[in-house]
């Protein structure tokens, strides 16, 4: 399902002023002209929801610059990117493609989200046009070969033929040794909020020992997702509440199906602070 341009915006009409009295740490000179970002937002909604693979990245900012990635699935973006390095990148890649047949171009429907007209709806956007395609999301985090490399790496010293846990078991264990994947400098991160869209319109984890996808189980849920649903979504996950135990409880539930198992968490500043 695709909505038009009018129907996205009779949708983000029913959310009144939510977006930027729910991001306030978002400043109203990055939100700009109301009337310019929500026409960002819709043509980036309509780029996920035909990105050519069928599939949609997840992970922190660092996969916008790791070329492998980047050269196998493509950003998704309507207005172009911001950053000079990235900027090269994708030059380079497509230089590299000229040379195969239908090669799809690097910058549009790809599946990695860089756009340089950035804002909370922006991101949200992507999630929801991707959700009423039923794409598949997968996490794609730089630290995660490290940690499959050490896990192996133990199961081999304890002469273990293969990891003695589940994949579900590994990747409790991945977040629990990098929870900046889902809060830093006392603040959630937005992959935390993209997990909780994927949780509020009937998406399930698909764990696997060296991949976390998430597929459509839901096919109502998630053609009827909207824009007000996701911010009640937001809200009933207490995302904003600058508890980092509230976040990392409602994560955990949608991942694990119980409350996270990390007592600890002195480490986090639970504070309110803008998003990652």
């Amino acid at each position: 399902m695709l909505w038009n341009s009018l129907r996205f915006v009779d949708e983000l009409d029913r959310c009144g002023n939510r977006y930027e009295i729910e991001n306030q740490w978002y400043s109203k000179a990055a939100w700009g002209d109301r009337n310019r970002y929500v026409l960002n937002a819709w043509r980036l909604y309509r780029c996920a929801n035909r990105s050519a693979l069928g599939m949609l990245i997840l992970g922190t900012a660092k996969i916008r610059k790791d070329a492998s990635l980047v050269g196998n699935f493509g950003f998704t973006s309507a207005g172009g990117l911001s950053d000079p390095e990235e900027q090269q990148l994708v030059q380079k890649l497509e230089r590299s493609r000229t040379a195969v047949s239908n090669a799809p171009t690097v910058l549009g429907q790809g599946s990695v989200l860089n756009d340089q007209n950035w804002t909370p709806l922006l991101n949200d956007a992507f999630i929801m046009g991707g959700i009423h395609a039923q794409h598949e999301f997968h996490i794609a985090e730089d630290s995660l070969e490290q940690y499959v490399r050490f896990v192996d790496a133990r199961a081999v010293f304890e002469k273990q033929k293969a990891p003695s846990k589940s994949a579900a078991e590994l990747w409790q264990g991945y977040f629990t040794q990098h929870p900046e994947s889902l809060w830093m400098n006392g603040a959630p991160r937005v992959l935390a909020r993209e997990l909780i869209g994927l949780k509020t319109f009937g998406y399930r984890p698909q764990f696997f020992p060296q991949q976390l996808s998430f597929a459509c189980a839901d096919p109502d849920r998630a053609l009827n997702a909207n824009f007000v649903k996701y911010l009640d979504g937001v809200e009933a996950a207490h995302y904003r509440s600058g508890s980092a135990r509230a976040v990392f409880d409602a994560v955990s539930e949608f991942l694990f199906g119980h409350a996270w198992v990390e007592p600890k968490f002195e480490r986090f500043a639970d504070l309110g602070a803008k998003p990652a």
